[in-house]
């Protein structure tokens, strides 16, 4: 029997399980016995994540190595914490490998190492790994994308030369933008890399008059979701200005864990509190279960992806897409808007005019917007249906196992 070791050291929400639970139907169990490596704290806080996993109804053996975090967002500490992870992950898979003889290893998280991975070599050996890289920024000035990080050409180089591991047999990207490079300008280990639309589904779905009684919403709002990690480049506080308009029958659901400036934001601003206290928005903090997140989903009339200096893909547009759900997405140049441009699943704004939001909002209260939008998503269904990347998964790396 095969042995294989998943890696993600992350145990919060779509982390441990936006890769991993789709990675296992992939699996014949009769065939790979599954180990999964991750950090203490996932035991300790994850059990919603994990409960997840278990219900996949696939075996597997958990493996904790202590929890490391991140002090600052500079690039000085990203690095050390990289080199941290590296090092940490390098010496406990060099013991227990010593016992479980591992037959392949797939990182689901591997932009966390990959500059390390690149500078020092596989902390695996000889065994050969594959994984999932999300967030590359390098290419996307060929694409006339701006993104706010200064160092594409080392980013390039170390890329470059993570593609020459190798033990190192596929990546796979949700950004086909970065294939698309790969591919003009002739890189020499291309075939490493594919793309995969990312498989967002519901196990849970409800009825939307359900839902709305389960949040205690008034059926004759226009229910707009803001859903996932509530940071800076959501683009709430640009969201929330339309309220400077006074208007009384739309209502924000702002739902997931809240970071830094955005928590302050929403916790400390008078204006915020005045939302709260007439009900014009609901604040939901926090990691949201399976079932939960269904209520929200089919609550909602919209979905919020108006994302500022955010040039990468959104699972919560898949999410939106799985459920035929309208976007209202920001006309900043980006992989949202691009895909957005090329298959017409939302609306998009000037996520900085208050009053182009509430143009597109009026628009989508029009059923024949909605019903368009609703047509062109179940066209775009065919293309990133969950069972799409299962296979694609199996063929990629399962059966060069």
């Amino acid at each position: 029997m095969k042995k294989l070791l998943i890696i993600e050291t992350e145990y919060v929400g779509h982390y441990l399980t936006g890769y991993i639970k789709y990675i296992l139907r992939a699996l014949d169990k009769k065939k790979i016995k599954i180990y999964i490596l991750t950090s203490k704290e996932t035991l300790k806080n994850g059990k919603g994540a994990l409960k997840i996993l278990k219900g996949e109804k696939v075996k597997f053996k958990i493996i904790t190595i202590p929890t490391l975090k991140v002090s600052k967002k500079d690039f000085v500490s990203l690095t050390l914490y990289q080199l941290k992870l590296y090092f940490l992950i390098k010496k406990n898979f060099k013991s227990l490998n010593n016992k479980i003889k591992f037959d392949h290893i797939i990182l689901t998280s591997m932009q966390r190492i990959d500059k390390i991975i690149s500078i020092f070599g596989s902390p695996f050996g000889k065994i050969k790994f594959s994984g999932i890289f999300l967030g590359l920024k390098f290419h996307l000035q060929n694409f006339e994308i701006k993104s706010e990080s200064t160092n594409h050409f080392l980013s390039k180089l170390l890329f470059n030369r993570l593609l020459r591991i190798t033990t190192l047999t596929k990546i796979i990207t949700n950004d086909y933008l970065l294939k698309k490079y790969l591919k003009n300008n002739h890189w020499k280990n291309q075939k490493k890399v594919f793309f995969l639309h990312d498989p967002k589904e519901f196990k849970y779905k409800f009825n939307k008059n359900y839902a709305l009684k389960k949040l205690n919403l008034k059926k004759n709002k226009f229910i707009i979701l803001v859903y996932g990690a509530i940071i800076d480049s959501k683009g709430v506080e640009e969201l929330l200005q339309i309220y400077k308009y006074k208007i009384r029958d739309v209502h924000c659901l702002i739902v997931g864990k809240q970071f830094d400036s955005t928590k302050n934001f929403l916790n400390k601003n008078k204006f915020v509190e005045n939302l709260k206290n007439n009900r014009n928005i609901s604040l939901y903090n926090g990691w949201q279960s399976e079932k939960n997140e269904a209520i929200f989903f089919s609550a909602c009339d919209a979905i919020w992806i108006g994302y500022k200096n955010y040039p990468f893909p959104s699972g919560v547009l898949y999410q939106a897409v799985s459920l035929k759900k309208p976007s209202i997405i920001s006309k900043e140049a980006g992989f949202i808007n691009d895909l957005n441009n090329k298959f017409k699943i939302g609306l998009s704004c000037n996520i900085h005019d208050p009053s182009d939001i509430l143009s597109v909002i009026k628009k989508l209260k029009k059923s024949k917007y909605s019903q368009l939008i609703k047509k062109n998503t179940s066209k775009f269904l065919f293309q990133c249906n969950p069972s799409i990347w299962t296979k694609k998964f199996q063929e990629f790396i399962i059966k060069t196992i």
